[in-house]
């Protein structure tokens, strides 16, 4: 680090490290197991689809990699936030109205869920369900706000825009000029939170082992998922690797893992506390074509995510700890709060987000004989949608009415090229984004 030292990388994240010691380590699968549906990957949508196919009857084995919530369950900013797509705009267009509707639909229940799965589990995970707003750093970005908020509130997502005073009098850090409230969501721990799924789901019966990465899936009639130390034989199979699913040869024309960094600052005192202001408490995730995650911990820590999104080769991915990543998070603490120039960054982390093509999820099966499924393609905004993936995939196993969801099952979607040109069309893409959000950020340094 060059612009702030920072203390730490952590290989984990912040949220994991600071639960670890409090987190009951499962056992890894051991001999051979037989279950009428095995689920690879104990995140937000595994674990919710563990829980949902259980309480319908069936017998229920989930294997993980490593711990509950290692992957990008337990590694993002923690923002339940109004998601439609990378923009309601384009999902409109590309979708239009009576999809996208739907669609919205789906992220109404989605975002209900989370509060559902905190009550039933009677665990504290930090939801402060209080919204969050989606902001402009300069007022070129007013338009693009309101149009946003126009197209939420027609598909039933509440949303209220907020002029200069309105900010001001919520406390929001100043460098937000312009912006509007999504009446919907909050903020969370996310680590708690996949505990919270996990108390669920030991409490129905599920089987969860961690620490037992797959080395192979065998389909067919039946499944057979193999780890180093044992092996599982189901009628049924469900893929919920997300951005990891590539390790296992899958998915590769579906989604695209990119790599995207975090950080937070030590706690904040008092005095720099009333500094800011920012009394709600709500998170804030910025309009910039690669979005600025901000928000506080429930400990008084600043945390700052994304800004960029990296893009390996094939199962390449890069460098975690890379410092340039880390000082442009910096660089953004630095413009977003200059009422803290004595702030300390504590802890950075990187993780892994996927994306599809229309950047809509994507649920379907994916083998000949129709018993292995998948849920992926969250987005970065995953939370919400990602731990309702369980009931669409609990409902499309079982043959029950799908809703709304319905639109977003085994549908038509623009596949992925191959590498190398998938690298080259992505790398593209994330290249000219970045070159709006630098012209963006350079237009907010100048006096308004």
């Amino acid at each position: 680090m060059t612009t702030l030292p920072m203390r730490a990388f952590s290989p984990y994240s912040f949220w994991l490290d600071q639960e670890k010691n409090s987190l009951t380590t499962l056992p890894p699968l051991l001999g051979n197991k037989k279950f009428d549906i095995v689920i690879i990957g104990a995140g937000f949508s595994g674990l919710s689809a563990a829980i949902e196919l259980r309480k319908a009857g069936h017998s229920v084995g989930v294997v993980e990699a490593q711990r509950a919530g290692f992957g990008a369950s337990g590694r993002n900013c923690g923002q339940v936030a109004i998601d439609l797509g990378a923009n309601p705009l384009w999902t409109l267009q590309m979708h239009g109205r009576e999809k996208s509707q739907r669609l919205a639909n789906v992220l109404a229940q989605a975002i209900e869920n989370v509060q559902t799965n905190i009550n039933l589990s009677g665990k504290n995970c930090d939801y402060i369900a209080n919204g969050n707003i989606m902001a402009g750093v300069h007022e070129s970005h007013m338009d693009k706000l309101h149009a946003f908020s126009e197209i939420y509130n027609s598909l039933g997502l509440k949303t209220e825009m907020l002029d200069r005073s309105a900010l001001t009098h919520r406390g929001i850090p100043k460098s937000i000029v312009c912006g509007f409230h999504e009446k919907m969501g909050g903020t969370l721990n996310p680590v708690k939170y996949v505990r919270c799924l996990v108390d669920l789901a030991l409490a129905v019966g599920v089987e969860i082992f961690e620490n037992s990465p797959v080395s192979k899936i065998k389909s067919g009639n039946l499944v057979t998922v193999t780890t180093s130390s044992g092996s599982i034989l189901a009628e049924k199979c469900v893929l919920a690797t997300n951005a990891y699913s590539g390790e296992l040869g899958k998915l590769k024309h579906t989604v695209v893992p990119l790599s995207v960094s975090a950080l937070v600052t030590k706690p904040l005192s008092k005095e720099q506390r009333s500094r800011i202001g920012w009394h709600e408490q709500e998170g804030i995730h910025t309009s910039h074509r690669v979005i600025e995650n901000l928000r506080l911990t429930p400990d008084g820590r600043i945390l700052v995510g994304t800004k960029r999104a990296r893009l390996g080769y094939g199962t390449h991915h890069p460098q975690a700890d890379d410092p340039k990543i880390f000082n442009e998070l910096a660089q953004v603490l630095r413009e977003r709060f200059p009422e803290l120039p004595d702030i300390e960054i504590d802890v950075g982390w990187t993780g892994r987000v996927a994306i599809s093509a229309d950047f809509i999820p994507s649920f379907g099966n994916m083998s000949r004989q129709g018993n292995v499924y998948y849920a992926a393609g969250y987005g970065g905004h995953g939370i919400a949608m990602a731990s309702y993936s369980g009931k669409v995939i609990s409902d499309f196993i079982c043959d029950k009415d799908l809703g709304d969801a319905g639109v977003l099952v085994n549908r038509k979607k623009l596949p992925l090229p191959p590498e190398p040109l998938r690298w080259v069309v992505i790398q593209s893409m994330l290249s000219s984004m970045g070159i709006a959000d630098k012209k963006i950020d350079r237009a907010a340094r100048k006096p308004q």
